[in-house]
């Protein structure tokens, strides 16, 4: 972001002069009418008073009250907020008993008056809690070593109890409002990306502190050509946003680019480190998609240089359960297998576009989730500013093959025995998808870097992960439908 350099302007002086104005009206009122005789010559024996006893100069009451202050506001905000990311963890907990805690917490602050707050924990403790407890005696019995130390860090023995009690007080009512704070944070996070965390199997404590997996994106190329500025605002311009915040604060990105990347690239296979990224021409706009993932990896990768943790994982065609819903599906706005499946569901024929001669490597979601899991593991850093393509090249088949799959699966299914199954046709990509779309006939990924550094291979041939795809998207469909 470019930054524009200030420029004074004329109502800039006039709000000065109506401050200095203002302030020079309150002086008079003060020097004409309250009549108060300012002795500053009297400050500096306040400041500093002269130790006979050792003919040196020692801090008199303002200076040690100052030091006094600047102590008990340091450690009031390191227990302040030590409570108040306890209590504001509580308040976000699933647990209703730490809620309860928590919201108990909060209003009591809230609600206590201030003067009460400090009598019932400043004096109570001070005068009943720290007595009983012997503090006092405690430390004039420690060594002349221990108590100077508490003397230079905390307080002098002598206002020891007085000193831990204000700083209880203090934490306590700063606390409340760190708690709110830290739910606020908590809360702002949309849920999906929770219940994304969740499904990569991170616990509560790695979702909080782990690791930063962006999960932002338009993916589907009927929006890519319609849209193509809606997709670029959302994939790359908040997508940026992301990395620059996680390399401040110095967090691990786990980014998810994408196979197309790759665009129209020639070679057999496509490699993370050798294979160049080929894209279409600027008319095409389908391209935007691509591009702005492939910028996201150069920034990610430039920010690296620079000391940023990442790994960027590129999926192959992922398909499986909940992937988009067949009961949402639009020609063209979802995946493919989806789309075939809304079809055969609806009864419509399965479209393949320009005949359906593309190919693709697609990955069932359990491969492709234990390939992120690896990387999410990093162990010994072995992802660590590594890029590496997560698909199955063994589930290499053209789209009309898939439609023929998935169309013959279908058929055999329970549900169908005896139903008419809707045919396969043929459409052209410019009816379909618009002028702005070009496709890539082949998507092949080199998955040796990912077994030879992760350890990883998919296992789950493409039958087997169509029948489990199939079978779940329509018995979701059904109880959608039971349950209208």
């Amino acid at each position: 972001m470019i930054k524009k350099k200030a420029k004074i302007r004329l109502f800039d002086f006039l709000l000065a002069f109506v401050v200095l104005v203002a302030l020079g009206y309150a002086a008079h009122r003060i020097t004409t009418h309250l009549h108060y005789k300012w002795d500053w010559k009297s400050v500096p024996q306040y400041l500093l008073r002269f130790d006979e006893a050792s003919g040196g100069w020692l801090p008199n009451v303002l200076l040690l009250g100052l030091y006094n202050t600047i102590r008990l506001s340091l450690w009031g905000t390191v227990f302040a907020t030590l409570i108040g990311t306890i209590m504001g963890l509580c308040r976000a907990s699933h647990s209703l008993f730490s809620r309860l805690i928590g919201r108990t917490y909060v209003e009591l602050v809230r609600n206590v008056p201030p003067l009460v707050l400090i009598f019932i924990f400043y004096y109570f403790l001070s005068g009943q809690v720290m007595s009983a407890l012997g503090i006092d005696s405690f430390l004039s019995s420690r060594s002349e070593g221990f108590q100077d130390a508490v003397a230079l860090f905390l307080a002098p023995p002598s206002l020891f109890s007085a000193f831990v009690s204000a700083l209880i007080t203090l934490a306590i009512f700063e606390g409340a409002y760190i708690t709110e704070i830290v739910r606020a944070g908590i809360e702002s996070i949309e849920r999906g990306t929770w219940e994304a965390a969740y499904a990569l199997g991170l616990s509560r404590w790695q979702q909080m502190r782990y690791v930063i997996l962006p999960l932002v994106a338009i993916a589907t190329p009927k929006v890519y050509v319609e849209r193509p500025l809606s997709v670029f605002e959302l994939d790359f311009e908040e997508n940026l946003r992301i990395v620059r915040q996680v390399h401040r604060y110095g967090k691990r990105i786990v980014f998810p680019s994408t196979s197309e990347v790759y665009g129209m690239c020639a070679d057999k296979e496509f490699d993370e480190e050798n294979s160049p990224l080929v894209l279409g021409p600027i008319a095409k706009e389908r391209w935007i998609y691509s591009c702005c993932k492939q910028m996201l990896d150069r920034v990610i990768w430039a920010y690296g240089r620079q000391g940023l943790a990442f790994t960027l994982f590129r999926p192959f065609n992922w398909i499986g359960p909940r992937l988009d819903s067949i009961e949402t599906a639009k020609e063209g706005s979802s995946r493919v297998v989806t789309q075939f499946i809304a079809d055969l569901y609806l009864g419509k024929p399965i479209q393949v576009v320009d005949g359906g001669e593309q190919r693709r490597c697609f990955t069932y979601v359990d491969d492709g989730i234990a390939g992120l899991m690896k990387i999410l593991a990093n162990r010994n850093g072995c992802a660590n500013g590594g890029i590496f393509n997560i698909g199955n090249p063994a589930n290499d088949h053209s789209v009309r093959e898939l439609a023929g799959m998935l169309r013959a699966l279908y058929a055999k299914h329970p549900r169908n025995r005896g139903k008419k199954i809707p045919p396969i046709v043929e459409v052209n990509s410019k009816q379909f998808y618009g002028e702005g779309y070009q496709d890539i006939q082949t998507r092949t990924p080199s998955i040796r870097r990912a077994k030879e550094i992760l350890g990883w291979e998919p296992k789950v041939p493409m039958k087997t992960a169509l029948k489990k795809t199939l079978d779940a998207f329509l018995a979701e469909a059904d109880d959608s439908r039971a349950g209208r």
